[in-house]
Order: structure tokens, then C-alpha cells, then sequence
């Protein structure tokens, strides 16, 4: 090979070294974002790049080359001389485009002049739609241009949207330029998520603006790895504020790349306005400590607020020292380090404290049968069928429970909803469960008794529901609660309240005026046959429900009954009470009264007085 055309195939490979040592984004709207130009050492000039191959690496490269090392989230902008027109409508391109062939940057070079490419050749970008550009998101963000990737997160049922907004209200005192922030008519809550924000982060500081006549509540909360930091508050601040614009400053300390929520909730009273504004992110403390750094400990975070250090652990794990230390004079910490400390997945308390239940019911069960073997001896076969069944669900717990379980620490609880015999329902918030990566209402089972009676209820119904499928005529099992006190049942919420609720509401003589809820016929038939359809689901799967009631039909707002309650229900062809416990006289088929045997034909006449209800509007 002559030496003329080795340097003629290494020229591509010389040229990149000339070529993207000096970058700008001009016509963007702030230094972090716009149309991306490269100098261009051998005409010289300033050149666009067409954003053929353009992609997320090779913006990663722009935004490190300009010096935004701490930007975690970077957007290639294809057209961007569509989205950063020039001002006044002046045409500001340069007349030659260079087109840097097969661009290839893996996102970890220092400048564009060390991507792989095929050198650079002169080509015509004519249309708009075809240079490259960059948004280098660093976290700050005054609003005025765009969102700077902040999004809101809507609850199930109550979704408040987050947006850009202008003045009036918010006023535009906290702003330069065109005054934009980012604020929500509240009237229940509102979320607004950050783009992930960088591990140096030490310090934010943000302006925040509350307006109306209601009592509202801002929240500021971490998020690492999608899941919250123990739920806790970073900052809050609730009340009615004046009209006017503040400043708050919070301290962090994590060793992740996080998410930071703003939670905006009205407390008392209808509705209102809640903003913030210029978010600034410091890798400096906000006030200066004279100790250095705590090292942050595996599986948790340190929260740092002037003087005083907080920390933390991820959800499934907990602290083994006090959270709390103190930033003393001499630049020496109060306390000790802490870890934190994995919760225990070992299902052996559980195993044993379901096997000492077992073991008690069954001896005081085995004694009762004895004395009384000569007159009811059919109560004997029936408690070994109680107690092979209550062994055969304490050898499969373990196996079992372990998908289901959930963390408690993502969970919030609203208002109670009922009572039982053994427990309390209310409605909740969980965060991120049965595949939703949002906030969900649902219905919160808490056992509230230890005794084994209630252990063994709550263990029959969670196990007797985990082995359900979804479907339409059955409320869901979500997930269970059942490493430490008090358990929780976590179920699907159904919004519109019990069958017999609602039709109590409807009786002709319930509203003189005519202003009530009106129930037609079809309906009333849709309610029954969406029963029935739930039931012979569960018959299918062997199971008998035992208290099928329209006070345990529950009812969606597009009028869909679903079976609930599964407290008394068991798994079987046919189960033979034993135990003496308040039953539903008045819908137990006279074999369950009589004999204490149900079967999925006694389930049948319990459908036959849910008719009736459906027909007298919830008289029986």
C-alpha cells in the first residue's frame, strides 16, 4: 500500500481531532439548552450538525463538553431550529452545515472531537426539521421556557394538573423574563415529580407561593430508585399564607441520583393555588457546617439541615441507632454512626406462631369432640377437616405470602370505611403496587385483634384470596402486610360503596321530592348477574362464600358489583361448621342452620335473598 493512501484513509481520523473542541447552543433559551454549533478549525466557521444518528449519547457529549457535569437527565432535540426559532424572526444560520458521518459517541467522551466518526463533510441542512440540538438538564429550572422535565403524578380518582402558568396569580415578583412557574388549582392534592437530580446534590432551594381561602399544605419528600425515602417530609409548611412569594432552603444528602416530590394538598376549606419557582441546586450544604460529611450508610440516605444530620434507611430496612445527630462547635458529631439493618424475610414467626394457633385450636377442639362423640359424632370428621385444613395452610405460608407482601412504608392511610368482628377498613394510598408505578387507592384490612381466633380469620381469608385471578365480579387481592403488627390486608377500593347502601338510597320512599338516586330495571338486573357471575367464579374454584349479603357486594361508580368479604368464606366442596360465632340468619339455607353444613347450593339460597334485596331495594 503506498504511503499516499495511508494518510488519505487516516485523514477522516486526523480531521476529527480539529473539528468540535469549541461547541455553543445558541438561540436556547437558557446557557443549558439550544441548537448546538461546533467551530470548525480548517474554514474557519461556525457550523450546525444535522441530526442524522443524533441521539441521547452524543447530546450526553455536549452537555459534558459545555461543563454540565451534574445534568442526570439529557434530551437530543431533532429540529431544533424548529423548537429555538430565532428572535424577531431573523434567519441566523450559517450558510454550510457540516455533517459528522456515522456519529457514533458511547455518552462517556470528554468532547465530540473524541466520538468515532467518519469525518466531516460539507452538507446542506436545508430544512429546519433537520439540525441538532441539546437540553442539558441539570434539575434547575425557573419555568420560564419550559417544565424542565418536572411532571405531575395523578392519584386514582383525584387528578390535579400541574403546569406552567403565568401571572396574575401566582403574581410575578418571584421571576425575571416572562414570570412562569409551575402551580395547580388544588381542590383534594397534587404531585409534581422532579427529573432525576444528581448524587452531589447538598442544598436545594426553591420559592413557593400558596394562595386562596383554604388551609393548604406543601410537602417536599426524596425519592431514590422510585420508592420513598420512609415517607417522610423533607420540608413542609401549612396554613394560609399571604399573597406573596417565599423562599425555602432544604438540605440533602444521599449518594444516589433521586427524585424530589412536591406535594400540594388542601386541608381545610374548598380549593386553592399552590406554586413553586425557581428551583436551585447547590453541591454545597446550605448553611456551612463545620463537620465534615457523615458517611451515608448502606441501604439509607443523611439528610443535613444546617447543623443537625438526619438519617435514614430504604424501605425493608430499619435504623439500629438514633436518626438524629448534631454538628457541635469543635467539628465533631453528637451520636454514633448507625447502619441500617435488613428486615427480616424469615417466615419462622410467622410459621410458628400460625403452628401454636393450630396446635391450641386443635386441643381445645379435641377435647370438646370427646365429650360430646355419643351425640354428634358427624362434629368429630368435621374438626379433623378444620384441622387438616389450618395444617395445610401453615406448611404453605411461607411459599405463599412471600410475592404478595408489600411495604407498609408506601403505604398511607385515609379514612375508615368499617368495622368488623376482628378488624378495621380505610381507604388508602399505596404507591407503586400491582404494577401501577403511580399512586392507588385501595381498601386497607387492619387486623386489630392478636388473639389466635383473629390471626387464623385473617390468615384463612389472605390465603384464600391469593389463589384468585383477577376478575370483573370479585374484589382483588393487591398485596398483604405481614412482617411485623398490625397486618394489613391491601384490596382493590371500590369507590361507590355496598349494594345494599345504595339501594336503601334508591327505595321509592326514600326521597318524597324525587331527588334521589334512581335505579331502573336493567340495572337492578345487571346488579344480579354480575353477583352471579362473581359466585360461580368462586364456586369454580371451590370455594364457599358463606356470607353473601348485598351489604358484601360492593359497587363501582360504572355500577359493577363485585363480591366481598371473604372473612366466613372456605375452601371445599362442603365444610361443616364447628365453632360457635354470630352468623346471618336470615340468609343461611336451612342446612347451614339446622346441621351447620354449607355447600355451594347453600350459597345459592344466600343468592335467592340477595334477589330478594335487589327487589325491595335493600329490605329484607
Amino acid at each position: 500500500m503506498s504511503a499516499i493512501l495511508k494518510i488519505a484513509l487516516l485523514l477522516p481520523c486526523i480531521l476529527v481531532t480539529a473539528v468540535g473542541d469549541k461547541i455553543r447552543l445558541p438561540r436556547g433559551p437558557s446557557p443549558r439548552e439550544g441548537v448546538v454549533e461546533v467551530w470548525h478549525d480548517m474554514h474557519p466557521v461556525w457550523s450546525r450538525i444535522c441530526h442524522r444518528d443524533w441521539d441521547t449519547n452524543d447530546a450526553k457529549v455536549v452537555c459534558r463538553q459545555l461543563g454540565f457535569t451534574r445534568a442526570v437527565e439529557t434530551v437530543a432535540v431533532l429540529g431544533a431550529d424548529l423548537r429555538y426559532p430565532p428572535p424577531n424572526g431573523t434567519d441566523d444560520s450559517p450558510d454550510t452545515h457540516y455533517w459528522p458521518q456515522t456519529l457514533h459517541c458511547a455518552g462517556t467522551e470528554a468532547s465530540l472531537s473524541d466520538c468515532p466518526h467518519g469525518g466531516w463533510n460539507i452538507h446542506n441542512c436545508s430544512k429546519p426539521s433537520e439540525s441538532a440540538g441539546v437540553f442539558c438538564n441539570t434539575g434547575d429550572c425557573d419555568f420560564d421556557s419550559h417544565s424542565c422535565g418536572y411532571h405531575q403524578y395523578c392519584k386514582v380518582g383525584s387528578c390535579q394538573g400541574w403546569g406552567r402558568r403565568p401571572p396574575p396569580i401566582p403574581p410575578a415578583n418571584s421571576t425575571a423574563g416572562s414570570g412562569q412557574c409551575m402551580a395547580t388549582n388544588v381542590s383534594g392534592s397534587a404531585q409534581l415529580v422532579s427529573p432525576f437530580l444528581h448524587s452531589s446534590t447538598r442544598c436545594m432551594e426553591f420559592a413557593y407561593f400558596m394562595h386562596g381561602n383554604a388551609t393548604m399544605r406543601l410537602a417536599v419528600r426524596l425519592w431514590v430508585d422510585s420508592l420513598p425515602a420512609e415517607g417522610n417530609a423533607l420540608w413542609m409548611m401549612s396554613g394560609k399564607l399571604k399573597d406573596d412569594w417565599h423562599v425555602a432552603r432544604i438540605g440533602i444528602g444521599v449518594d444516589k441520583n433521586f427524585q424530589v416530590m412536591f406535594d400540594g394538598e388542601v386541608i381545610d376549606g374548598s380549593d386553592g393555588i399552590v406554586a413553586i419557582d425557581n428551583v436551585t441546586l447547590s453541591d454545597s450544604p446550605c448553611q456551612a457546617r463545620k463537620c465534615s460529611d457523615l458517611p451515608v450508610p448502606a441501604h439509607g440516605y443523611v439528610m443535613y439541615d444546617g447543623d443537625a444530620a438526619h438519617y435514614g434507611c430504604w424501605p425493608g430496612y430499619q435504623l439500629l441507632q438514633p436518626s438524629n445527630r448534631t454538628c457541635l462547635g469543635n467539628g465533631n458529631w453528637t451520636g454514633d454512626a448507625t447502619v441500617c439493618q435488613g428486615r427480616s424475610e424469615d417466615y419462622v414467626p410467622l410459621i410458628a406462631g400460625v403452628a401454636v394457633s393450630v396446635f391450641l385450636l386443635a386441643a381445645i377442639g379435641g377435647t370438646i369432640y370427646k365429650l360430646h362423640r355419643r351425640q354428634n359424632r358427624h362434629l368429630i370428621a368435621a374438626s379433623r377437616r378444620e384441622r387438616a385444613e389450618q395444617n395445610e395452610y401453615g406448611r404453605e405460608c411461607p411459599r405463599r405470602l412471600r410475592p404478595l407482601e408489600f411495604s407498609r412504608d408506601r403505604i398511607t392511610l385515609g379514612r375508615q370505611l368499617g368495622k368488623g368482628q376482628y378488624g378495621v377498613v380505610y381507604k388508602a394510598e399505596a404507591w407503586q403496587i400491582a404494577g401501577s408505578r403511580t399512586c392507588t387507592n385501595v381498601a386497607v384490612k387492619q387486623l386489630i385483634l392478636s388473639s389466635s381466633d383473629a390471626y387464623m380469620t385473617f390468615h384463612k381469608e389472605l390465603l384464600l384470596m391469593e389463589g384468585l385471578e383477577q376478575h370483573p365480579n370479585v374484589v382483588s387481592l393487591l398485596g398483604c402486610c405481614t412482617r411485623e403488627e398490625p397486618f394489613y390486608l391491601i384490596l382493590e377500593f371500590v369507590s361507590g360503596g355496598s349494594l345494599q347502601s345504595l339501594l336503601r338510597k334508591s327505595q321509592p320512599d326514600e326521597d318524597p321530592g324525587g331527588a334521589g338516586t334512581e335505579l331502573t330495571n336493567s340495572e337492578l338486573t345487571k346488579f344480579a348477574m354480575d353477583v352471579a357471575r362473581g359466585m360461580a367464579y368462586l364456586a369454580s374454584k371451590k370455594i364457599i362464600h358463606r356470607d353473601l349479603a348485598s351489604r358484601n357486594v360492593l359497587v363501582t361508580d360504572d355500577r359493577v358489583s363485585k363480591v366481598s368479604d371473604f372473612g366466613m368464606s372456605r375452601r371445599g366442596e362442603e365444610y361443616e361448621r364447628t365453632t360457635e360465632v354470630p352468623l346471618p340468619v336470615r340468609w343461611m339455607a336451612p342446612e347451614s342452620l339446622f346441621e351447620g353444613k354449607y355447600t355451594s347450593r347453600s350459597d345459592v339460597w344466600s343468592f335467592g335473598v340477595l334477589l330478594w334485596e335487589i327487589v325491595m331495594f335493600g329490605t329484607t
